[in-house]
């Protein structure tokens, strides 16, 4: 692999999460958007739909938060895979 697009994905990611946890969640959507574009099958994928899910349940888009968190359930493969089935 090589290590210059690993890097680009950490901070397509690390972005993302800064943005998230910020509580700017428009922002964390487009960005983990823009990352799941990018990187569809990267080992973060998993997690980025969970803050997604977050993301559009913080800004009360009940509809886009369930979606992804179903994703989150259906893939079994979120660190996050418990809370988003309680979502």
């Amino acid at each position: 692999a090589n290590p210059n697009s690993q890097t680009t994905e950490k901070l397509y990611f690390e972005n993302a999460k800064t943005a998230y946890f910020n509580q700017n969640y428009a922002s964390a959507v487009n960005l983990f958007n823009l990352y799941l574009t990018n990187f569809p099958k990267s080992a973060n994928s998993f997690d980025a739909k969970f803050y997604m899910g977050e993301s559009f349940f913080r800004m009360a888009d009940l509809s886009n938060s369930l979606r992804y968190h179903q994703e989150v359930v259906q893939e079994k493969r979120s660190s996050f895979l418990a809370r988003s089935a309680r979502r």
